[in-house]
């Protein structure tokens, strides 16, 4: 049956500790981009937000008459 094909090592104790914490590492690294990725969604989200209320502002009172002088 092995043609030629050297005996596959059958993973150890210490081989399949080491594939977790390889696991284990990659997922701690995702976690942290992800939750570096929430803080800017979440800060672009409070800028957007404020941004709104600013422009609410400025929108919610026009002065028609300025407004008609200045085409005019």
């Amino acid at each position: 049956m092995s043609a030629g094909y050297p005996a596959l090592p059958l993973p150890g104790i210490s081989a399949g500790q080491e594939g977790y914490e390889r696991l284990e590492s990659v997922y701690e690294r995702g976690k942290m981009k992800y939750e570096r990725t929430q803080g800017f969604y979440e800060r672009g989200r409070e800028i957007y937000e404020r941004q709104q209320d600013f422009t609410s502002v400025l929108t919610r009172q026009p002065n028609k008459k300025t407004a008609t002088r200045a085409v005019f």
